[in-house]
C-alpha cells in the first residue's frame, strides 16, 4: 500500500510514506506484481503522472484504498449534513473516474460512513441510496466496489462477512462485492468466506492491528490453507503500519509470504 503524499502526516496511516518512484522501484525489485494506492483528496490527485511512474515499471493498480476519505478529512457516504454528504459523493465519483483509467477496484470500508445521531436506520439508508447511486456509476465503468467488513472499534456497520454479504444481496447493488482483511475477519467466519467466496474479489493481508506480517497473533496458515482451498487467484495487497521502515517492511513482507507462496514465470503461486 503506498501513501499519497497529500494526505496530512498528523496521524499513522497504514501503508508506506515514501515518493511513488522510489516505492514503486523498490516494489519491482523485491518481486511484487502491483500496487495499491491509499488515496487523499481525489481532486487534488495527478493519476497521469501516477500512471506515468507506475506504468514504466510494469507494475499493475491493484486497487484504490479509501479509508483515509474519512481517517484524514472525515468524508463519508452518510454524512448526516446534506452538503458533506454531497461532497462524498462527488469524492466517490471522482475515485470510480480514476479506477477506469487504473483498471482496478475501489476499496469502501470507513468511508461508507457510521451511526449518526438520527440512529442506525436513517444513517444506513443514506449509505444505501449513496451506494445506489454510486453502484450506478460503476457498473457503466465497469467498476467492481469493494465493501471491506471491519472491527467494531473501527466502522459501527457492516462488521462480518456475512452482513455485508446480506446487505449487498437485500439492496440489489450489482456493482458491489466483498473484501477480507485478516485483521479484521475472523477465520471462525470460514463458513461464510466459503459460501459467498465467489463475491469476494480482493484479499488483505494485516496482522494484529495491523503490524508488519508475522509481528501479531493472526494465524495465516489457516488463512493461506483455505484460500488455496477455494483457489483464489485475486489479489492479496499488504495493508500495514511500517513505522517508517518502508524499504525494510517490503523485504519482510514477501519473505514472511514466501512461507505460502512461491514466484513461478513472473507469478504467484501457491506452495
Amino acid at each position: 500500500m503506498w501513501i499519497d503524499q497529500s494526505l496530512p502526516q498528523d496521524h499513522a496511516i497504514t501503508g508506506m510514506n515514501l515518493k511513488l518512484e522510489k516505492f514503486v522501484k523498490t516494489l519491482s525489485e523485491e518481486g511484487y506484481n502491483g500496487i495499491e494506492i491509499m488515496l487523499g483528496n481525489p481532486f487534488n490527485f495527478n493519476v497521469k503522472e501516477a500512471i506515468d511512474i507506475i506504468y514504466d515499471s510494469k507494475l499493475e493498480v491493484s486497487q484504490l484504498c479509501t479509508g483515509e476519505f474519512w481517517g484524514s478529512y472525515n468524508v463519508c457516504l452518510n454524512d448526516i449534513d446534506t452538503k458533506a454528504y454531497a461532497k462524498a459523493i462527488l469524492w466517490g465519483e471522482q475515485v470510480i473516474n480514476f479506477a477506469s483509467v487504473l483498471n482496478c477496484s475501489v476499496n469502501i470500508g470507513r468511508f461508507r460512513g457510521k451511526v449518526w445521531e438520527d440512529g442506525f436506520k436513517n444513517s444506513m439508508n443514506r449509505m444505501v441510496n449513496s451506494f445506489r447511486h454510486l453502484d450506478k456509476k460503476a457498473k457503466e465503468q465497469g467498476i467492481e466496489l469493494l465493501i471491506e467488513p471491519l472491527r467494531s472499534n473501527i466502522c459501527d456497520n457492516l462488521n462480518s462477512v456475512s452482513e455485508a454479504a446480506e446487505f449487498i444481496h437485500n439492496t440489489g447493488l450489482q456493482s458491489f462485492y466483498l473484501m477480507i482483511d485478516t485483521d479484521h475477519t475472523s477465520i471462525e467466519e470460514i463458513e461464510y468466506i466459503q459460501n459467498k467466496f465467489s463475491s469476494i474479489k480482493y484479499i488483505h493481508l494485516a496482522d494484529t492491528m495491523h503490524a508488519p506480517l508475522g509481528e501479531g497473533t493472526i494465524l495465516f496458515s489457516k488463512y493461506f490453507k483455505l484460500f488455496k482451498s477455494l483457489r483464489y487467484d485475486g489479489y492479496i495487497g499488504i495493508e500495514v503500519f511500517s513505522n517508517n521502515q518502508d524499504r525494510n517492511i517490503v523485504q519482510k513482507s514477501i519473505s514472511y509470504l514466501k512461507r505460502f507462496i512461491q514466484k513461478e514465470d513472473g507469478q504467484w503461486n501457491y506452495k
